[in-house]
Protein backbone atom coordinates (compact mmCIF):
# COMPACT_ATOMS: atom_id res chain seq x y z
CA UNK A 1 0.00 0.00 0.00
CA UNK A 2 1.36 3.40 -1.03
CA UNK A 3 0.24 6.60 0.71
CA UNK A 4 0.36 10.13 -0.67
CA UNK A 5 -0.23 12.86 1.93
CA UNK A 6 -1.65 16.18 0.75
CA UNK A 7 -2.05 18.88 3.44
CA UNK A 8 -4.90 21.07 2.16
CA UNK A 9 -6.99 24.08 3.15
CA UNK A 10 -6.65 26.69 5.85
CA UNK A 11 -6.57 24.00 8.56
CA UNK A 12 -3.84 22.02 6.76
CA UNK A 13 -5.96 18.89 6.85
CA UNK A 14 -4.15 15.78 5.68
CA UNK A 15 -5.91 14.41 2.62
CA UNK A 16 -4.63 10.89 1.99
CA UNK A 17 -4.52 8.90 -1.23
CA UNK A 18 -4.33 5.20 -0.38
CA UNK A 19 -3.02 3.37 -3.43
CA UNK A 20 -2.80 -0.29 -4.31
CA UNK A 21 0.62 -0.40 -5.94
CA UNK A 22 -0.30 -3.08 -8.48
CA UNK A 23 -3.64 -1.81 -9.78
CA UNK A 24 -3.26 1.91 -8.92
CA UNK A 25 -6.79 1.77 -7.51
CA UNK A 26 -7.06 4.53 -4.94
CA UNK A 27 -9.18 5.54 -1.96
CA UNK A 28 -9.38 9.29 -1.29
CA UNK A 29 -9.58 10.05 2.43
CA UNK A 30 -10.62 13.43 3.85
CA UNK A 31 -10.40 15.78 0.87
CA UNK A 32 -10.71 18.85 3.07
CA UNK A 33 -10.21 21.47 0.34
CA UNK A 34 -8.20 22.27 -2.81
CA UNK A 35 -9.98 19.71 -4.95
CA UNK A 36 -8.16 20.96 -8.07
CA UNK A 37 -4.81 20.19 -6.43
CA UNK A 38 -6.01 16.73 -5.36
CA UNK A 39 -7.42 16.02 -8.83
CA UNK A 40 -4.17 17.13 -10.48
CA UNK A 41 -2.17 14.82 -8.21
CA UNK A 42 -4.45 11.90 -9.09
CA UNK A 43 -4.07 12.54 -12.81
CA UNK A 44 -0.30 13.08 -12.66
CA UNK A 45 0.21 9.78 -10.85
CA UNK A 46 -2.19 7.90 -13.18
CA UNK A 47 -4.30 6.82 -10.23
CA UNK A 48 -7.71 5.15 -10.42
CA UNK A 49 -9.86 6.61 -7.63
CA UNK A 50 -12.64 4.30 -6.45
CA UNK A 51 -14.32 6.19 -3.59
CA UNK A 52 -14.11 9.02 -1.07
CA UNK A 53 -14.03 8.09 2.63
CA UNK A 54 -14.47 10.67 5.38
CA UNK A 55 -13.07 10.01 8.85
CA UNK A 56 -15.70 12.39 10.26
CA UNK A 57 -18.06 15.16 9.20
CA UNK A 58 -16.20 18.38 10.07
CA UNK A 59 -16.00 20.92 7.25
CA UNK A 60 -12.21 20.91 7.06
CA UNK A 61 -12.30 17.23 6.09
CA UNK A 62 -14.92 17.40 3.34
CA UNK A 63 -14.88 20.73 1.45
CA UNK A 64 -13.38 19.04 -1.62
CA UNK A 65 -15.88 16.21 -2.00
CA UNK A 66 -18.24 17.84 -4.51
CA UNK A 67 -15.68 18.52 -7.24
CA UNK A 68 -13.93 15.19 -6.73
CA UNK A 69 -17.22 13.34 -6.95
CA UNK A 70 -18.05 15.17 -10.18
CA UNK A 71 -14.55 14.84 -11.64
CA UNK A 72 -14.23 11.10 -11.05
CA UNK A 73 -17.85 9.92 -10.47
CA UNK A 74 -17.08 8.65 -6.99
CA UNK A 75 -19.32 7.42 -4.15
CA UNK A 76 -18.92 9.16 -0.78
CA UNK A 77 -18.73 7.20 2.50
CA UNK A 78 -19.40 8.68 5.95
CA UNK A 79 -20.66 7.24 9.21
CA UNK A 80 -24.30 8.30 9.51
CA UNK A 81 -23.82 9.58 13.07
CA UNK A 82 -21.86 12.49 11.57
CA UNK A 83 -24.43 13.42 8.94
CA UNK A 84 -25.53 16.45 10.97
CA UNK A 85 -22.00 17.84 10.82
CA UNK A 86 -21.58 17.03 7.13
CA UNK A 87 -24.87 18.70 6.23
CA UNK A 88 -23.84 21.79 8.20
CA UNK A 89 -20.34 21.96 6.73
CA UNK A 90 -21.13 24.84 4.35
CA UNK A 91 -22.32 27.04 7.21
CA UNK A 92 -19.30 26.08 9.29
CA UNK A 93 -16.93 26.80 6.41
CA UNK A 94 -18.59 30.14 5.71
CA UNK A 95 -17.99 31.08 9.35
CA UNK A 96 -14.37 29.96 9.67
CA UNK A 97 -12.98 30.24 6.12
CA UNK A 98 -13.47 33.31 3.91
CA UNK A 99 -14.90 32.60 0.47
CA UNK A 100 -17.91 31.04 -1.16
CA UNK A 101 -18.64 27.40 -0.46
CA UNK A 102 -21.14 25.11 -2.16
CA UNK A 103 -23.27 22.63 -0.21
CA UNK A 104 -21.92 19.11 -0.07
CA UNK A 105 -23.55 16.41 -2.22
CA UNK A 106 -25.51 13.68 -0.43
CA UNK A 107 -23.62 10.82 1.14
CA UNK A 108 -23.86 7.62 -0.91
CA UNK A 109 -23.03 5.04 1.78
CA UNK A 110 -23.01 4.76 5.55
CA UNK A 111 -19.45 3.96 6.61
CA UNK A 112 -20.07 1.37 9.28
CA UNK A 113 -17.70 -0.31 11.70
CA UNK A 114 -15.72 -3.12 10.03
CA UNK A 115 -16.58 -1.99 6.51
CA UNK A 116 -13.93 -3.10 4.00
CA UNK A 117 -12.68 -1.28 0.93
CA UNK A 118 -10.99 -3.50 -1.65
CA UNK A 119 -8.38 -1.86 -3.86
CA UNK A 120 -6.81 -4.40 -6.17
CA UNK A 121 -5.13 -6.84 -3.78
CA UNK A 122 -5.27 -4.42 -0.84
CA UNK A 123 -7.94 -4.36 1.88
CA UNK A 124 -8.74 -1.31 4.02
CA UNK A 125 -10.91 -1.88 7.09
CA UNK A 126 -12.81 0.68 9.17
CA UNK A 127 -12.96 0.98 12.95
CA UNK A 128 -15.70 3.10 14.53
CA UNK A 129 -13.91 5.39 17.01
CA UNK A 130 -16.37 7.92 18.48
CA UNK A 131 -15.20 10.64 20.83
CA UNK A 132 -14.10 13.63 18.79
CA UNK A 133 -17.39 13.24 16.93
CA UNK A 134 -20.08 10.53 17.24
CA UNK A 135 -19.29 9.10 13.81
CA UNK A 136 -15.50 9.27 13.77
CA UNK A 137 -13.79 6.30 12.14
CA UNK A 138 -10.25 5.07 11.61
CA UNK A 139 -9.01 3.20 8.53
CA UNK A 140 -6.56 0.32 8.82
CA UNK A 141 -4.51 -1.55 6.24
CA UNK A 142 -1.70 -3.87 7.30
CA UNK A 143 0.63 -1.82 9.51
CA UNK A 144 -0.90 1.62 8.89
CA UNK A 145 -3.79 3.37 10.61
CA UNK A 146 -5.47 6.56 9.43
CA UNK A 147 -6.83 8.13 12.60
CA UNK A 148 -8.60 11.28 11.41
CA UNK A 149 -8.94 13.57 14.44
CA UNK A 150 -9.23 10.64 16.87
CA UNK A 151 -5.49 10.47 17.57
CA UNK A 152 -2.63 12.84 16.80
CA UNK A 153 1.11 12.43 17.05
CA UNK A 154 1.80 15.42 19.31
CA UNK A 155 -1.41 16.73 20.91
CA UNK A 156 -4.61 15.66 22.63
CA UNK A 157 -7.81 15.19 20.66
CA UNK A 158 -10.42 17.94 21.00
CA UNK A 159 -13.49 16.78 22.94
CA UNK A 160 -14.80 20.28 23.76
CA UNK A 161 -17.79 20.17 21.38
CA UNK A 162 -21.27 19.54 22.78
CA UNK A 163 -21.47 16.33 20.75
CA UNK A 164 -17.99 15.11 21.74
CA UNK A 165 -17.32 12.60 24.50
CA UNK A 166 -14.07 12.14 26.40
CA UNK A 167 -15.36 8.83 27.77
CA UNK A 168 -16.09 7.50 24.28
CA UNK A 169 -12.74 8.77 23.03
CA UNK A 170 -10.83 6.91 25.74
CA UNK A 171 -12.80 3.76 24.92
CA UNK A 172 -11.94 4.20 21.23
CA UNK A 173 -8.26 4.65 22.08
CA UNK A 174 -8.36 1.41 24.06
CA UNK A 175 -9.71 -0.35 20.97
CA UNK A 176 -7.03 0.92 18.59
CA UNK A 177 -4.47 0.53 21.37
CA UNK A 178 -4.82 -3.23 20.92
CA UNK A 179 -3.08 -2.90 17.55
CA UNK A 180 0.70 -3.38 17.41
CA UNK A 181 2.46 -0.32 18.91
CA UNK A 182 4.72 -0.10 15.85
CA UNK A 183 1.66 0.57 13.65
CA UNK A 184 2.21 3.85 11.80
CA UNK A 185 -0.59 6.36 12.35
CA UNK A 186 -1.52 9.01 9.81
CA UNK A 187 -3.65 11.64 11.58
CA UNK A 188 -6.03 14.24 10.21
CA UNK A 189 -3.52 17.02 10.95
CA UNK A 190 0.18 17.07 11.60
CA UNK A 191 2.92 14.45 11.24
CA UNK A 192 2.70 10.69 11.27
CA UNK A 193 3.90 8.69 14.25
CA UNK A 194 4.00 5.23 15.77
CA UNK A 195 0.81 4.23 17.55
CA UNK A 196 2.59 3.41 20.80
CA UNK A 197 4.31 6.80 20.86
CA UNK A 198 1.10 8.70 20.09
CA UNK A 199 -0.78 6.98 22.92
CA UNK A 200 1.87 7.94 25.50
CA UNK A 201 0.48 11.48 25.72
CA UNK A 202 -2.74 10.06 27.17
CA UNK A 203 -0.92 7.78 29.59
CA UNK A 204 1.14 10.75 30.83
CA UNK A 205 -1.83 13.10 31.31
CA UNK A 206 -3.21 12.58 34.86
CA UNK A 207 -6.50 14.43 34.20
CA UNK A 208 -7.47 11.73 31.70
Amino acid sequence: MEIITLPVGSQLTNCYLLIDEVSNETLIVDPGDESDFISQTIIEHHLKPQAIALTHGHFDHCLGVLELKLNFHLPIYLNQKDLFLYKNSKQSADHFVPGQHLPNPPIDHNLEDRHSFKLGNSIINTIHTPGHTPGSICLRSDEILLTGDTLFAEELTDTSHSYSSKIELLHSLKIIGKLPPETTIYPGHGPSSKLGDALKIYISTPSL
